[in-house]
């Protein structure tokens, strides 16, 4: 049976012209989503990047023993911002435009600030968006668009694959208790 990659769901066509992104726009596209609740449980996160001159799509996935769906949702656009910013040998003149997609309010609005006094007066994951502000100093400029979830097949992809993280980490964590504990000794 030849079941199509669920991450090669939409073309590239339909997503621009969806979002409005002019030939010109763009050097890279991202779509992601978190997973959590609080910090007490495991978090999640994934998302999708497609290149403009790179062929395929990248899907980048992680978790953590704890964290906030918030933090998720701030990794799903970290890591391949960082991923970015990291293997590309020149960014081009006038910086590297990647449109985030992402049904995190939190996230599309706080993408809106490139400002550190902004980011200086948050009393939660100040850190991270350091981090996103860092990567904006190194030519990266963010593109915010918000969705509503599920709007897009790729970002139904991304929730599932993040929850798939999360998930993953809660099996990891009995295991981890248990060590800790054995060498608590």
């Amino acid at each position: 049976m030849n079941q199509k990659n669920p991450v090669e769901s939409e073309s590239l066509q339909d997503l621009l012209k969806q979002f409005e992104i002019g030939p010109s726009d763009w050097h890279s596209l991202l779509v992601g989503d978190g997973s959590a609740t609080t910090w007490e449980h495991s978090a999640g996160w994934s998302s999708v990047l497609i290149q403009k001159h790179v062929p395929g799509r990248k899907p980048f996935y992680g978790g953590m023993s704890c964290g906030t769906n918030n933090v998720a949702e701030l990794m799903a656009v970290l890591h391949p911002l960082m991923y970015i910013a990291n293997n590309q040998k020149e960014l081009p003149v006038g910086g590297h435009h990647v449109h985030v997609i992402t049904d995190s309010s939190y996230v599309a609005n706080g993408l809106e600030h490139d400002n550190p006094v902004w980011i200086s007066g948050l009393g939660k994951n100040r850190e991270l968006w350091m981090a996103l502000y860092a990567l904006r100093r190194k030519g990266i400029i963010p593109h915010p668009h918000h969705i509503i979830r599920d709007t897009i097949e790729l970002n139904r992809v991304s929730h599932d694959l993040a929850n798939e993280s999360r998930v993953a980490m809660n099996l990891i964590i009995p295991d981890q208790d248990r060590i800790m504990k054995s060498n608590a000794g």
